[in-house]
């Protein structure tokens, strides 16, 4: 009669704030949401006015489903899960864990000869952990639960909406510093009647300083978020640059994009001259012109790594040019690398030219991000027929003793006829001529025109070297018989 009485004002109240048959000995566990429960003792089951209630009775340990209908024919679903603890003083024992679709005010949690424990929520509560049965005395640790009860109200209130979050951050995967300034696009995944999968674009947003775009109260669902990728940079996480996932009620997800920017690409160039080492000393004097028309050849390492070039075995020709007007060359637009340069000598080039510089007729070039730039190649030409020959050294004049010098390089001396004691003949330097005293002959007329006549010729005597010379002499002589000549000659015209 005495319980009868107490369940009925606990109805009437509509709360169960009163244990029944309440004992001193016998408390209740706190849950994990911390809640206190209050211990009815030797009470199957609680007895609250103006609700509706669910009862469970799990059998063993595991998770069950129970559906919560109400007065106007809505369906609400608690789950329980029934668990042993393996740690704390009350190892072994079993607890519960609920949650619920609907807002639960009360749980009854029972088992053991004391009773149960009645936890006391808000409407606003859909789940605990933690709930105990009420302390045995005997043991002082709770019993194993037998049954569970939750009443919730009879319009079987709904929560509110479970708005989920969706947060994008944009690093910089090189520097991790975050990227502003990146625009998102936020899609809904759907269905189209014939079964195609559509994704519908909600958001687009653009990343701040901080390099985060936040969507908020958004419904569970599948999404998809894209971000527009930019020029100079490529997608490190995610590759496709588009993250697609399923939002749980009351997530908030979390997406990081990375990117890096594109290595810059540096390009080199290689240029110099071909020019006429006229004096053919191996360098580039500034009144030294460039040759046109010559070819430059560019070769590079076939193999990877391979070694400083030995000979043209295994180099590939990459480009070759022609010298303009001023002899000047240039290779654009080269990767870095190693290079190997060499003119391209014609045949007939070949027979009036010769390579100065450089001496085993290649230049190597490395290219590198620091030196991609690489000027004044210089390839030095001289003329063959042109080119001034090396002096030749004269030996040395050999002295001979004075007994042996040869006979032929000793000057004799021809004596000369002294001349009359009156005269005195002026001294004759060798190869000097004194001219003589010319010898006047009269010429005779005669009337025959037709003959001619020879006047005496003037001859004049020269002083000759005394070296091989005629003696002077013979050159008197030889006047005297010519003027014997003339005379007969005149004297037979009279006959």
């Amino acid at each position: 009669m005495k319980l009868a009485v107490l369940l009925a004002a606990a109805m009437v109240l509509g709360v169960a704030s009163v244990g029944v048959g309440e004992s001193s000995e016998v408390s209740g566990v706190q849950s994990n949401g911390g809640i206190t429960p209050e211990v009815w003792s030797d009470v199957q089951e609680a007895q609250i006015d103006g609700y509706f209630s669910v009862k469970c009775e799990p059998k063993t340990v595991g998770t069950y489903t129970y559906q919560c209908p109400s007065d106007n024919g809505s369906i609400g679903t608690v789950v329980v899960e029934i668990y042993k603890t393996t740690d704390g003083p009350y190892s072994g024992i079993t607890f519960v864990n609920w949650s619920s679709t609907i807002a639960v005010s009360y749980v009854w949690v029972k088992g053991g000869p004391h009773g149960g424990s009645l936890y006391k929520y808000d409407t606003s509560s859909y789940s605990d952990s933690g709930l105990y049965t009420p302390i045995n005395v005997n043991n002082n640790k709770p019993s194993d639960v037998s049954h569970v009860i939750f009443y919730y109200l009879s319009e079987c209130v709904q929560p509110e909406p479970e708005h989920s979050s969706v947060k994008v951050t944009k690093l910089d995967d090189d520097t991790e510093e975050p990227l502003g300034g990146w625009v998102f696009t936020l899609f809904l995944k759907s269905l189209s009647n014939g079964g195609d999968v559509l994704w519908s674009k909600i958001y687009q947003e653009t990343t701040g300083e901080d390099g985060s775009v936040v969507w908020e109260e958004l419904d569970p669902g599948d999404y998809k978020v894209e971000e527009t990728l930019q020029d100079e940079w490529v997608s490190v996480c995610p590759s496709n640059c588009s993250y697609e996932f399923t939002l749980e009620a009351l997530e908030v997800k979390e997406l990081q994009f990375r990117n890096k920017r594109v290595p810059e690409v540096i390009y080199g160039t290689i240029s110099g001259m071909k020019f006429y080492d006229e004096d053919d000393n191996g360098e580039k004097d500034d009144e030294e012109a460039g040759l046109p028309d010559w070819k430059i050849q560019l070769y590079s390492d076939s193999p990877a790594g391979a070694p400083m070039l030995s000979q043209v075995s295994g180099k590939e020709l990459v480009d070759e040019v022609t010298t303009d007007e001023d002899g000047e060359f240039e290779f654009s637009g080269l990767d870095l690398g190693r290079y190997y340069l060499k003119e391209d000598m014609t045949t007939e080039q070949a027979v009036y030219w010769h390579q100065t510089t450089p001496e085993d007729n290649w230049f190597v070039v490395e290219l590198t991000p620091q030196a991609h730039n690489v000027a004044d190649v210089l390839f030095g030409n001289t003329d063959k027929l042109t080119a001034e020959e090396p002096p030749q050294e004269e030996p040395p004049d050999e002295e001979l003793p004075d007994e042996e010098v040869p006979e032929e390089i000793v000057e004799e001396e021809v004596p000369l006829s002294k001349p009359p004691s009156d005269e005195v003949l002026p001294e004759v330097l060798p190869g000097e001529v004194i001219p003589e005293e010319e010898v006047v002959v009269e010429e005779e007329t005669t009337e025959d025109v037709g003959d001619q006549i020879i006047a005496e010729a003037e001859i004049p005597l020269t002083v000759l070297p005394t070296t091989g010379g005629i003696s002077p002499e013979i050159l008197y002589g030889l006047g005297a018989l010519v003027a014997g000549i003339g005379g007969i000659i005149r004297k037979r015209g009279k006959e």
